[in-house]
């Protein structure tokens, strides 16, 4: 019965991050986008809009962060 809580208690913390990333990684691509639009020099606009990483960079963000919950998630529970 505490091996399933602790599972659940995994689920839930990847799912919190999960929803948390979604949020950041939404509001990280809006910060970006208001500043490009208030910048009126174009080399600076263009600089800006450099910042806003793809989708593969997202992913590889994705991945890295899931790494992270595994080591909180398990790493705990052993003393690592």
């Amino acid at each position: 019965m505490l091996d399933r809580a602790e599972r659940n208690k995994a689920v839930s913390i990847q799912q919190f991050l999960y929803d948390w990333c979604s949020l950041i990684f939404q509001s990280i691509d809006t910060f970006i986008d208001e500043l490009r639009w208030e910048e009126t020099d174009g080399s600076k606009r263009d600089k800006i809009c450099a910042l806003k990483l793809d989708t593969d960079e997202w992913q590889r963000v994705s991945l890295f962060l899931g790494l992270l919950v595994v080591r909180v998630s398990y790493g705990h529970s052993s003393n690592i």
